[in-house]
């Protein structure tokens, strides 16, 4: 697909015309300041797009507890443009924590936690294609993937 970007402490890349992949780089130490700095880059990624995100967390990654608080895919009450997110954990510790966080944080979108990515890319794909399948029949807003009134 082409389109790459990121930071010190993430890169993105596009992988299919409505999936989205977010790699954490190894070592980074993420506090509010940065997962908000990584959703506003997200955010313009997705030029107002709809798309699904398939997130990669390395074990060496550090989070500040304080992150835990805070709704990163929220602004106001109202979700991120996210179709689907798939979190691939890399190790117990961070599938725990990634689990706990949208156990308390609940989104507007369905998310999953995986250990592999062949399994948490499947699940996006059908997540995908049943969005595509109720916008198509006009169940679903495509703007905005809330279900029509």
């Amino acid at each position: 697909m082409g389109t790459n970007a990121g930071s010190p402490n993430v890169s993105f890349r596009f992988t299919g015309p409505q999936l989205l992949e977010q790699t954490f780089q190894d070592g980074a130490v993420l506090g509010p300041a940065e997962l908000l700095a990584i959703r506003r880059q997200r955010l313009d990624l997705s030029e107002g797009r709809l798309l699904a995100i398939l997130s990669y967390i390395p074990r060496s990654v550090q989070f500040d507890i304080s992150a835990t608080s805070v709704d990163h895919f929220r602004t106001e009450g109202a979700s991120d443009p996210i179709i689907a997110l798939a979190v691939v954990a890399d190790d117990d510790r961070m599938e725990v924590t990634s689990k706990v966080y949208f156990t308390f944080h609940q989104q507007g979108f369905p998310v999953r936690v995986f250990s592999e990515e062949a399994p948490a890319r499947s699940w996006l794909t059908e997540q995908i294609n049943a969005f595509n399948r109720k916008a198509d029949a006009g169940v679903v807003d495509r703007a905005h993937a809330g279900e029509v009134e």
